[in-house]
């Protein structure tokens, strides 16, 4: 879907990712990186990709402005994170 809204050469100021549990593909963040959202949502549900590709995208490009885990699963070692990135 990115792609087809980057060629319509429209500002994309919002970007909202949910992937599995390997994380974003290398093709996705390339993506994302020459987008340039001003603001990207990352819901991961699981921390070790999402550190992953938050060390990438964190590098030079956007912070964190907020993150919250939800407790999705009681009783068990799951849990989902919603991080909010702004670009610098």
């Amino acid at each position: 879907m990115l792609p087809i809204c980057l060629k319509s050469q429209k500002c994309v100021d919002l970007v909202i990712v949910n992937p599995p549990r390997i994380g974003l593909s290398k093709s996705v963040i390339k993506i994302l990186m020459s987008a340039l959202p001003e603001d990207m949502i990352y819901i991961s549900c699981m921390p070790s990709t999402l550190a992953r590709d938050l060390s990438i995208l964190c590098e030079d490009l956007y912070e964190i402005h907020e993150c919250t885990a939800y407790d999705m699963f009681p009783q068990t070692s799951h849990v989902e994170t919603l991080v909010h990135l702004k670009k610098i």
